[in-house]
């Protein structure tokens, strides 16, 4: 019988859209393939416990080595080998060595394509361990063909060592009604109008400048409008603070920090508009889950988000303040284009899901391995 790793590296740390992608990556396989097996190559038993579907032919291992670097480099290969495996999915980043053949998900282009959005340390390493995957994986699967063209062109990668894999969107980002969404919303103290933005407080995720927007927004079109900002406060979290400071922004801000992934569709969908203008995305997963609750969504025209939000959203200028306030106000109270973009971003959503995502994966892994 063929034995394959998954090797996943967000799991079990709030790591946004790649934890998601671990998650459902491996509950979905699952769901299609209870005859392989398969070996589940974590670095803690939160990642452990995160990711175990329940299922007689996956088994889990921690990786030995409490730093991550040491797992990474000395755990993964002792453990690939003492579990005699035929074949690895590294699905977060490729590995710093591997006894075994191997494909990864590449996630985003932003490390080579745009070094300037990560701090000098975390760009080193993702460079590093992007460039050993290109050159060294059987295969490379991508989130988008944005990403695909993008990594093809620069490491000069045949495009047959390749493949398209979008990303989905779980079953229960759906409409929901309003007192279904209540009880969440007054948890997170939310109340009155409110746009929605979720992302990591990191520069790729363009949160000045939509700050900068809302600003306007709300002094133009909806006062009384405030802004709920979801996630992980990283190393852009002073800037940001910082900025709501010199905006005079300090009681229209709703800082929510990380929120749970079950809470998320009732954030999305009580919202005016879902607010997602990134410098840079491989996928956008937060796109989809906004579009599947019924939300409108402003995001931007570069990179692979024309990709994954079609003509269902309206698409802005990233770099620009003044045209991301002005696809806000598009989106603002008494607007058609709200009704419009609500209705096509559930068409739209529609046409991706992880169960689809697991299938074409599955598929890789029967034809490599």
């Amino acid at each position: 019988m063929t034995r394959i790793a998954l090797f996943p590296v967000m799991a079990g740390r709030s790591g946004g859209g790649p934890e998601t992608y671990e998650r459902e990556l491996v509950h979905g396989i699952a769901a299609l393939d209870s005859d392989t097996d398969y070996r589940l190559t974590c670095l803690n038993e939160a990642a452990a416990k995160a990711l175990d579907p329940g299922q007689a032919n996956f088994r889990s291992h921690i990786l030995p080595g409490r730093l991550r670097p040491v797992a990474m480099t000395l755990g993964l290969p002792r453990v690939l080998k003492r579990e005699k495996i035929d074949f690895m999915h590294a699905a977060y980043i490729a590995p710093p060595w591997s006894p075994v053949r191997y494909m990864f998900t590449l996630h985003c282009s932003s490390p080579f394509a745009a070094p300037e959005l990560f701090p000098p340390l975390i760009r080193a390493r993702l460079l590093y361990l992007i460039g050993r995957g290109m050159r060294e994986a059987e295969h490379v699967v991508c989130v988008s063909r944005d990403v695909l063209e993008r990594a093809r062109d620069h490491y000069g990668v045949p495009e047959e060592r390749m493949s398209v894999v979008h990303n989905g969107v779980g079953a229960h980002f759906r409409p929901m009604s309003e007192a279904e969404r209540a009880p969440v919303l007054a948890r997170y103290g939310i109340s009155g109008r409110y746009v929605f933005a979720a992302a990591r407080f990191e520069k790729r995720k363009n949160l000045l400048r939509l700050l900068e927007a809302f600003a306007r927004y709300r002094a133009e079109v909806d006062p009384e409008c405030r802004l709920a900002l979801a996630g992980d406060m990283t190393w852009e979290a002073e800037a940001v603070g910082g900025k709501i400071a010199a905006l005079g922004l300090q009681s229209a801000i709703l800082r929510l920090g990380y929120v749970a992934h079950h809470d998320l569709p009732a954030l999305y969908g009580g919202a005016e508009f879902f607010a997602f203008p990134s410098l840079w995305e491989g996928f956008g997963i937060p796109v989809l889950e906004a579009m599947a609750c019924g939300t409108p969504v402003l995001t931007s025209n570069v990179t692979a988000l024309p990709e994954i939000a079609g003509d269902a959203a309206v698409l802005v200028d990233p770099l620009s303040v003044e045209a991301i306030a002005a696809g806000m106000a598009e989106l603002g109270p008494g607007s058609a284009l709200r009704e419009r973009c609500a209705a096509a971003g559930l068409i739209q959503a529609a046409r991706f899901s992880w169960a689809k995502t697991a299938a074409e994966t599955l598929a890789l892994y029967r034809r490599l391995a």
